[in-house]
C-alpha cells in the first residue's frame, strides 16, 4: 500500500486554474510523489465530490505478474470482478482503502 503524503502546512498545494481546454497544472509536490514525468498517463476516479488520480502503469511492467491458473475469464467476468473489488474497498491497484 502506498503511504500517505506527510506535508507541512507551508507546503500545501495552492489552487490551480482550469483553462478553457480543461487543462491544469499538477503541483510539483504531487508530480514528485507520483513520479510523474512528461508524457506519463494518469487515470482519474470520481469519488463523491473528490477525484482520485493515479499514474497509469506501463503494461510491460505488469507482464508476468499474474501466474497462469488455468482459469479462463471473459471481459464481462473481469469487469464484474473489478466492480466487486471496488465496492469491497479495494482500489484499482488491489490495495485496501478502508
Amino acid at each position: 500500500m502506498q503511504a500517505l503524503m506527510m506535508i507541512d502546512d507551508d507546503e500545501l498545494p495552492k489552487d490551480s486554474t482550469l483553462t478553457e481546454k480543461g487543462q491544469t497544472t499538477i503541483p510539483k509536490m504531487i508530480r514528485d510523489h507520483l513520479d510523474l514525468k512528461p508524457g506519463d498517463q494518469i487515470r482519474f476516479f470520481p469519488l463523491d465530490g473528490y477525484v482520485r488520480m493515479v499514474k497509469v502503469k506501463e503494461p510491460i511492467k505488469l507482464l508476468g505478474c499474474l501466474s497462469h491458473t488455468g482459469i479462463t475469464m471473459t471481459d464481462e467476468d473481469i469487469q464484474e470482478a473489478r466492480k466487486t473489488a471496488w465496492s469491497d474497498g479495494l482500489n484499482p491497484d488491489g490495495e485496501d482503502t478502508k
